[in-house]
């Protein structure tokens, strides 16, 4: 596949930093094509640098409930797992244990649902994900009530003893829970790429990538998931190789913070912006699934979940009747129906 007219499509990024690229999508922002090709010839030339037994990490940001985004991720995805197959491990930002390893993370994803996510979105991701059976793994901390559980036996075996007594509670949101949320994502994603030639591709939050300012939560590069892939003692002789592709929202505050953090980085990174930004957008629903433009998932049918529930337009996730139709629908398909 040929990659050359989409460097025309790309400005330096406002970072000034070499490799640092721009690519605003707002004349057409549903048509995700020109993202999702940017993202692999990114991907490609980083790859072509590798030194033996390094790993390349691309590292997906996203707004969680910006429909675009996520169905952004699965084009990649999928047009990348076409070229690596098994080399390939996808890590989500959810918590590890909402999910029995053996069994497939489309049976239990309503388990971490919340409103701010783009519910059918995120399923046809991960149903995506399932269907070509793409190796995958969520790999945030475990938390409770919007806090990080630091009795969790998981947490504690990866930082060796649970934070000081005045961390008794600890926000997964706060300056201090992002970072324990960001060594954790990187050393549990790369416990899991047990081959020398895994290319993992780590899906979270734009937040997460450089860092940057959260309302009064002020996150640095320093604690973020490049330095916490790059800089991992799993891999001192070889760090990995981390590309960030950042999807930069309708809030200039975030992404100045966000941009203004990522002057740190030296390596190559991708910032997308222009993605549809309206209420509508976020539901994620068919609609704006079927102006996406999809043509890499031909062996998925976008309409499967949403057309046969009947209706799921304006539909929140506090109605339950639009996901527990898919969960039901994905049950039955992977084995696993009395889990529902």
């Amino acid at each position: 596949m040929s990659f050359d007219y989409i460097q025309t499509e790309l400005t330096q990024a406002p970072t000034g930093v070499a490799g640092h690229m721009m690519l605003d999508i707002s004349d057409n922002p549903y048509d995700l094509r020109p993202a999702r090709d940017a993202m692999l010839w990114m991907t490609a030339q980083e790859k072509a640098k590798l030194k033996p037994n390094q790993k390349l990490v691309p590292i997906v940001g996203d707004t969680h409930n910006i429909s675009s985004n996520a169905f952004l991720a699965t084009m990649y995805i999928s047009a990348l797992h076409q070229i690596e197959q098994d080399n390939l491990l996808v890590t989500g930002e959810r918590p590890y244990n909402i999910v029995d390893r053996e069994k497939h993370v489309a049976a239990a994803f309503n388990a971490e649902l919340i409103s701010a996510t783009s519910p059918y979105a995120y399923s046809l991701l991960y149903d995506t994900l399932w269907k070509r059976n793409v190796r995958t793994c969520f790999n945030d901390v475990a938390k409770s009530n919007g806090y990080v559980d630091m009795q969790n036996p998981e947490y504690q075996r990866i930082f060796e003893t649970t934070r000081p007594s005045r961390f008794n509670e600890l926000s997964a949101t706060s300056q201090e829970g992002m970072y324990d949320r960001n060594k954790f994502m990187a050393t549990y994603g790369l416990e899991r790429a047990h081959q020398a030639n895994d290319m993992i591709v780590q899906l979270t939050g734009a937040l997460h990538i450089f860092g940057g300012m959260d309302g009064k939560d002020v996150h640095p590069y320093s604690e973020g998931l490049c330095l916490t892939y790059a800089d991992n003692p799993l891999y001192d002789e070889a760090p990995p190789s981390v590309v960030p592709f950042v999807c930069l929202n309708e809030d200039e505050s975030t992404n100045h913070s966000i941009i203004d953090n990522a002057k740190e980085h030296k390596g190559a990174a991708l910032f997308i912006r222009g993605f549809d930004y309206s209420p509508f957008s976020r539901i994620g629903n068919f609609e704006i699934a079927r102006k996406v433009n999809l043509v890499s998932l031909e062996q998925i049918s976008v309409t499967k979940h949403w057309e046969a529930s009947g209706g799921l337009e304006g539909t929140n996730i506090g109605q339950p009747k639009a996901f527990n139709f898919y969960h039901r629908d994905a049950c039955v398909e992977c084995r696993i129906a009395p889990q529902c």
